[in-house]
């Protein structure tokens, strides 16, 4: 049985876009959807992250990049607080994670 890996609290702040992030262009138009979903919804689909060595307490995601930028830009935009904490789930340093999906995880 694979164990699931604990949930921890991150803010959007200490999360980057990895360079390996399989998206590597970006649809406005789908974009703008995208930030009104998270909006209405949250966040609904898992991001997969690492942690940064040497840099306690930074991840990057190497999946889910456009969804992360959005919820990047919903902050710039005062749409979201900065403040709050999104939820992660991490392996540990260096091992696959996921964000768990369910909407905001503001705390």
């Amino acid at each position: 049985m694979t164990q699931k890996p604990p949930i921890i609290f991150v803010p959007a702040s200490r999360l980057t876009v990895a360079p390996t992030n399989v998206r590597k262009r970006c649809d406005p138009v789908a974009d703008e959807e995208l930030k009104t979903s998270i909006l209405a919804k949250g966040v609904i689909q898992n991001l997969v992250g690492l942690a940064i060595p040497r840099k306690k307490g930074e991840y990057r995601i190497i999946a889910g990049g456009r969804r992360l930028k959005q919820v990047q830009a919903l902050i710039e935009e005062g749409k979201l607080d900065a403040a709050r904490r999104r939820s992660a789930g991490l392996a540990g340093l260096g091992c696959p994670g996921q964000l768990d999906p369910r909407p905001h995880h503001l705390s």
